[in-house]
């Protein structure tokens, strides 16, 4: 009996189809289980993102315990896609705000209350809870780091309805693609698969932990394939420009954030502290002469005769001269000492750390306050620029009135010592102008109030 013979293509064809058919199934296996890790990934990783923002937004709300914020802050949540509920709980457990379907949160367990991130999966989908901690905003290089405070927990439950669709997306179109161009990639996907499966899954992990934000990472697999080879190639480029940016971009914000801090904080034209951390240092001062019985000194000046010049000259004179009494200022003062700008033509020298008496607290005062007097009346030439724009030279004596209030543990209120120095300094403007004037509280006035020509 004659053996049936087969062409030479049939047999290349069978040895070809079906381990191609075995490698095509554990491929798209393989992919199609990636994918779907990443699918559920990408769903965790956006929850969290999700409750961290309504985490990081509920804390001004759980704190004074406004609840037209946080339902302002749960509606915003919940237009986020896939979220089903959100809420806000304090530390006694009690739900501040519930925005969306209530039954997709279930019973809030202590755990969830009082534990740390969490993620719970259920069969409809994800409830995260993220801890909603509030830390103490650090306004003084010299003061102790604040302790966090957890004030409550926010959770957000999320819906897996459009991963399921998705996946079931992907597989679809995954399975019509592999037999449609299986037939037609059979010879190339064969010989080339184990060329090209190495240095993609290199590619890969390479890109997942540039996108981890790990912008040092570089591929370095070897490769005759002109297109891989071109790809590492970019992904190193990429990496490296996106490390250079990176630097560059926290270079601006370091530089944008030190700019921030000192238009807060600190007066433009003279960059001496303002109000607000004029007030910041009082408030330290206050606190330790509590602590140690010292007392201490406000100084409230007003410059002399300093309208006229800007009347005459201009306010860029004006500027020039108080950026010269502002330096005028620090020059007479310790390193604990502060010298800040008011507005105007207004300055105030706080002096801290003085003596527990009365008495020797004054005259450290009035020494100081006598040092910044007889600077700040010393003429000073000022650089003026003529209508024929040639600068010219003028010479002005600007001197000072000086209010001072002394106080000690606790006397009063900052905004109250502010008021008795800028008293003292109007009594001293009435009285002839380049004089000190000292206020105190009644119960600690043993003496006339110093007045220094």
């Amino acid at each position: 009996m004659m053996r049936r013979l087969y062409g030479i293509r049939l047999h290349v064809a069978l040895l070809t189809v079906i381990p191609l058919l075995l490698i095509a199934t554990v491929l798209e296996t393989y992919f199609l289980r990636e994918w779907f890790v990443e699918t559920d990934r990408n769903l965790l990783t956006r929850g969290q993102l999700i409750v961290r923002q309504l985490a990081a937004s509920s804390d001004y709300g759980i704190f004074s315990n406004n609840r037209a914020f946080l339902a302002a802050a749960g509606s915003s949540v919940l237009r986020e896609a896939d979220v089903k509920a959100v809420t806000v709980l304090n530390m006694a457990g009690e739900r501040l705000v519930v925005a969306g379907d209530a039954d997709w949160l279930g019973a809030i367990t202590p755990q969830l209350l009082h534990g740390g991130p969490q993620v719970v999966v259920g069969a409809r989908g994800l409830l995260l809870a993220q801890p909603v901690i509030t830390t103490p905003v650090l306004l003084d290089d010299g003061e102790a780091a604040p302790v966090p405070q957890r004030v409550g927990v926010a959770l957000s439950a999320v819906s897996n309805e459009s991963t399921r669709r998705e996946k079931m997306y992907l597989l679809g179109r995954v399975v019509s693609y592999t037999a449609t161009l299986l037939l037609i990639a059979l010879v190339v996907i064969y010989r080339f698969s184990r060329h090209l499966t190495e240095p993609i899954r290199a590619l890969s992990r390479a890109v997942d932990a540039i996108g981890a934000g790990q912008l040092d990472t570089r591929v370095d697999v070897v490769s005759h394939v002109h297109e891989v080879h071109g790809l590492m190639g970019g992904v190193n480029h990429m990496a490296q420009q996106l490390q250079q940016e990176r630097a560059v971009l926290q270079q601006r914000i370091d530089e944008a954030t030190q700019q921030l801090r000192e238009l807060a904080f600190y007066d433009p034209l003279t960059k001496l502290p303002n109000r607000r951390l004029l007030y910041e240092h009082l408030g330290h001062a206050m606190a330790a002469s509590r602590r140690s019985g010292r007392h201490c000194a406000l100084m409230f000046i007003d410059l002399d005769n300093f309208k006229p010049l800007n009347d005459l000259h201009g306010h860029d004179v004006g500027d020039m001269l108080l950026v010269q009494a502002a330096n005028d200022l620090k020059s007479c003062l310790r390193g604990v000492d502060t010298a800040a700008r008011l507005g105007g033509d207004e300055f105030v020298v706080l002096l801290c750390d003085l003596s527990q008496q009365l008495a020797d607290a004054t005259e450290q005062a009035l020494q100081v306050a006598e040092k910044i007097r007889s600077v700040l009346s010393e003429p000073c030439c000022l650089l003026i620029r003529q209508e024929s724009d040639e600068p010219a030279t003028i010479e002005h004596q600007c001197t000072a009135s000086i209010g001072i209030a002394l106080f000690v543990d606790g006397d009063a209120s900052p905004d109250e010592v502010l008021q008795w120095a800028d008293s003292a300094m109007y009594r001293a403007k009435a009285s002839g102008r380049n004089l000190i004037r000292i206020h105190r509280p009644e119960r600690l006035a043993d003496t006339e109030p110093a007045d220094i020509t």
